[in-house]
């Protein structure tokens, strides 16, 4: 590239555009993000001439790092070093063949809306692809997990003596594509619903590393219900009911431990979901494992909202009221919850106590919230579900759950 189209070329400088976040968050957010497509929206600039436009990724690569290409507008932009590059394809030649100020020493040039884009341009919006959709840059946020831990201060008893049943309850209030509104969770398993395409409800076991024969095996599932193994975070066996839940109504779902008749040292998980169009028990699975906690009953009860694809976006649930018992007791409210979360610092994301108080809420996701709290919080007693009372426990597939 010869000297004169170096100075012709339209460098952005790094500066604190997304005011939310730090560069290296909006790295990290980056890395799971679609970056095939941006758009760029210009308010003004100088006389080079207009950068605005939708730009692509190329197949083409500048010592392998990526180009995006506006072919309305003939520009392309890559990242060089310490700054941002939209110049004319005319160079694109000049630009695959090394004359690029310094790019080979380039880090993380797959983000094309790292830099805030000036001084030689004020722009008002830079536009990213996430969820099949263009939105600015500045509404792709961190999500961070936020958990709610449930215990009974008034009946310490249940919780000494071994819950071995634990009932719940989801509203989902703002629904996001990849959430998984986590109601029953023990350790060594959890159970809730997801915000995917189809949507499902979901139980999940772990295998026990700590032992030799440690792997989850399958006893029975429901009608509709796939069994099969997962990996990642642990791996186990994974049941999942494909169901069309709605935002705004309540489900109900609950899980029970048992220790195996002919196998002393393992425990049976069974989890079950009520169908409310059918007024029964839908049966997830029951699955037999050595139990992590080395007890015969749920510990560790809690639940959470997740994001697991990290696409940032808001989502929110009510959770409650949630329920425990020993197999020999009666049922208790679980009234206090104690919210965690893997973003200490992060600004959008708490625990909140519904408006009637008698049911805890989780929010994750988009921007900054005015409360940040995690609790904790007790909420208001209420009265045993009637799904409870009207019924026996479940114990098989398709269990009366009368209201």
């Amino acid at each position: 590239m010869h000297k004169t189209k170096i100075e012709r070329k339209i460098v952005f400088r790094f500066a604190n555009a997304l005011s939310a976040y730090s560069i290296r968050d909006v790295i990290k957010m980056a890395a799971k993000k679609d970056v095939s497509k941006f758009r760029l929206i210009v308010k003004k600039g100088d006389n080079y001439g207009s950068v605005a436009g939708d730009y692509s990724l190329a197949e083409t690569t500048v010592n392998g790092k990526s180009i995006w290409v506006s072919e309305s507008i003939s520009r392309m932009a890559f990242y060089a070093g310490q700054s941002w590059v939209i110049t004319s394809t005319a160079y694109m030649k000049d630009v695959l063949g090394g004359a690029t100020g310094g790019f080979v020493s380039s880090n993380d040039a797959n983000v094309p809306y790292e830099a805030d884009w000036g001084p030689n341009f004020d722009v008002s919006e830079v536009y990213l692809t996430v969820e099949k959709k263009f939105v600015p840059a500045t509404e792709v946020y961190g999500s961070p997990s936020v958990h709610i831990w449930w215990s009974a201060p008034k009946h310490p008893e249940v919780q000494q003596q071994g819950v071995t049943w634990f009932y719940n309850r989801v509203e989902v209030t703002v629904p996001a594509e990849s959430t998984y509104f986590m109601t029953n969770g023990f350790t060594g398993g959890y159970m809730g619903i997801q915000d995917r395409s189809p949507k499902w409800v979901l139980f999940s076991v772990w295998n026990n590393p700590k032992v030799p024969d440690g792997a989850v095996k399958e006893l029975a599932h429901g009608e509709g219900v796939t069994v099969r193994p997962f990996g990642g975070e642990g791996t186990g066996l994974q049941s999942y009911l494909e169901y069309d839940w709605k935002v705004g109504d309540t489900y109900e779902l609950i899980i029970n431990v048992r220790q195996d008749a002919q196998d002393k040292e393992k425990a049976v998980y069974t989890a079950w979901f009520r169908l409310p169009e059918k007024s029964i028990w839908r049966m997830l699975s029951s699955l037999q494992v050595s139990p992590l906690s080395g007890k015969m009953s749920l510990e560790g009860l809690y639940s959470f909202i997740e994001d697991w694809a990290g696409n940032g976006l808001r989502r929110q649930g009510l959770y409650g009221s949630a329920w425990i018992r020993t197999d020999a007791g009666p049922w208790v409210e679980a009234t206090h919850g104690a919210g965690t979360t893997t973003g200490p610092n992060a600004k959008n994301r708490n625990v909140f106590l519904s408006e009637d108080k008698t049911r805890l809420g989780m929010t994750t996701g988009g921007p900054d919230l005015s409360d940040t709290s995690l609790g904790p919080y007790d909420v208001v007693e209420t009265s045993v579900p009637t799904v409870l009372t009207l019924n026996h426990l479940p114990d098989r597939d398709g269990a009366p759950a009368r209201e």
